[in-house]
């Protein structure tokens, strides 16, 4: 099975088990920054992490740096297949792209 199916797997059994518990209630942020200190990010960024076996998603060679959207439809919040994980160089390279 070839990286790419691993991590579509990975997304989808989480998907499966986050129907099976109750979804947070929506919060509203002032900032990013508040939301990215909130243990709902951590907790998002914390399951990427642990997709991705903590490498680069993209290049699957180096460590995650960052967690980037994919799509901001669901900003604060985001489904975990909204986001990858990103080495630094990967990163720079999606933000120089958009």
């Amino acid at each position: 099975m070839n990286q790419d199916k691993i991590i579509k797997l990975k997304d989808l059994v989480i998907q499966i088990f986050d129907l099976f518990i109750e979804s947070p209630k929506k919060k509203t942020w002032k900032s990013m920054e508040d939301y990215w200190k909130s243990k709902e990010w951590k907790s998002l960024r914390n399951r990427v992490k642990k997709r991705s076996g903590n490498i680069c998603e993209y290049c699957k060679t180096y460590s995650m740096y960052a967690v980037h959207h994919k799509t901001y439809e669901r900003l604060y919040n985001e489904e975990i297949s909204d986001l990858v994980g990103l080495c630094r160089d990967c990163h720079e390279k999606m933000h120089e792209n958009t």
